[in-house]
């Protein structure tokens, strides 16, 4: 068991205020969470607010690690990531809600924010801990059932946050006593806004100028709302004579294998130095796409469902979506060497305000 005798103090910011009356608590679990609260964090620091600020490690998770140390946020790193076994998931999980409830009990923390992090929850939940939960996945579409962390997460929550893209109706069926707040934007925006486009990184790359460069994003194989490998993307990729550029979502070990030809670019770095300057996003997640797409970038979308945020990308004309080699080459024609009109996610950057999902929030 790991002991955290001293890490709670060294981690709650800012340390001035270690003695007050109530903590917020947020639990990072994947990359996305980093950058999405990073603003909040700031700024109820800045409040002198006094927070706890937890996440996970895991050698098949270095990027979050990476992200917490490029944008400076300090964090009690507790547990692992538990891959893709669900013996090993489940394992993974016991152990780190026994290290989470370890550094929290007996400590003020007014309320736990989070994007719907299983551990995390139930130990805030079984504390009698207020639950504040994001979500934007709580189904892999329009008549899906509820993903496994939805189930484990949305029972327990006081208040849940969503985008508008996802139906009120599938969080109220569950949530009796919940607080279901909607929020008018996708969640991606709420940083790309503050983003700048940087050449540097792009102009450093060994890219061969007479051909197109596209970016690739696997998909999370290893969630456990994905139930089958989408093999069939690394086919099409090797066919396309291009610059491959790829960031790796567990490790690049198995990219380089599929695609010797790549170039592997370090999970942890800046997409606003990448996404804009490419020809086409090529994505098996969620985020990566939102986030080409708010760059004007053609995407194409080869995870393995639809989400409702996937659906109206769609529906905007700002992302396809394949699911053979033959439909992505024929996307790939259409789409390479056009730029995508995004000012429909750029409006929807207005009107992100910070002030007032903290109302919303209770904080």
């Amino acid at each position: 068991m790991v002991r955290f005798e001293n890490a709670l103090a060294r981690h709650v910011l800012p340390a001035r205020r270690r003695l007050a009356i109530r903590m917020l608590w947020f639990d990072l679990g994947v990359p996305k969470d980093v950058l999405f609260f990073k603003p909040f964090i700031e700024r109820l620091t800045d409040r002198g607010e006094s927070l706890l600020v937890t996440s996970r490690g895991g050698e098949d998770f270095r990027e979050l690690s990476t992200l917490l140390r490029v944008h400076h946020l300090d964090a009690v790193v507790v547990g692992e990531y538990g891959g893709g076994a669900l013996a090993r998931k489940l394992q993974a999980s016991l152990d780190r809600q026994l290290g989470l409830l370890e550094l929290v009990k007996g400590n003020p923390v007014d309320r736990l924010i989070t994007f719907a992090n299983v551990d995390s929850c139930r130990v805030a939940f079984g504390l009698g801990i207020p639950v504040v939960n994001f979500c934007d996945l709580p189904t892999k579409g329009d008549g899906k059932p509820l993903t496994p962390v939805a189930r484990l997460t949305l029972p327990l929550s006081a208040k849940v946050l969503h985008p508008f893209v996802v139906p009120e109706t599938i969080f109220t069926r569950f949530l009796e006593t919940a607080d279901v707040i909607r929020y008018d934007f996708l969640d991606p925006v709420l940083y790309l806004r503050e983003q700048t486009p940087d050449r540097s990184l792009i102009g450093a790359l060994p890219l061969d100028a007479t051909k197109k460069t596209v970016c690739f994003r696997e998909e999370e194989y290893m969630a456990s709302y994905v139930t089958s490998t989408q093999d069939w993307v690394f086919e099409a990729l090797g066919r396309l004579d291009v610059n491959l550029i790829v960031i790796p979502r567990y490790g690049s070990e198995r990219i380089r294998q599929a695609l010797p030809d790549s170039i592997v670019v370090d999970s942890g770095v800046e997409l606003s130095a990448v996404l804009p300057f490419v020809d086409v996003m090529i994505g098996g997640g969620g985020t990566i796409n939102i986030e080409a797409a708010y760059w004007g970038t053609p995407v194409i979308s080869t995870r393995s469902f639809v989400s409702h945020y996937d659906q109206y990308l769609i529906s905007q004309e700002l992302m396809c979506h394949a699911d053979s080699t033959e439909r992505f080459t024929d996307l790939f024609k259409k789409l390479s060497g056009r730029r995508t009109d995004s000012s429909i996610l750029r409006a929807q950057a207005k009107k992100v305000n910070i002030d007032s999902l903290f109302h919303s929030m209770g904080v």
